[in-house]
């Protein structure tokens, strides 16, 4: 029915957001990276960086809406001006 199809569809991003922020500590670790900030368009990308505990840059030029965020950028310039 149409709400188990929904609720599958729930469970596959959350699967997916605690993936991906799992690799984002990975490559935290493996890169010994000191101070890291993960730069995303979606709220996906947010909440794998929350999980990852990593400050979240939003980047507002791309595709998505996210709710909280530590920063945000309207271009790839603006980047290297707030870390």
């Amino acid at each position: 029915n149409k709400d188990d199809t929904k609720n599958r569809k729930n469970l596959k991003y959350i699967f997916y957001e605690h993936k991906k922020g799992e690799n984002i500590k990975l490559v935290i670790k493996r890169n010994n990276l000191k101070n890291p900030v993960y730069v995303g368009d979606t709220q996906g990308d947010a909440n794998a960086a929350k999980l990852a505990n990593v400050p979240f840059i939003f980047a507002k030029y791309g595709f998505g809406n996210v709710d909280e965020f530590f920063n945000s950028i309207e271009s790839f310039d603006e980047l290297l001006e707030i870390i």
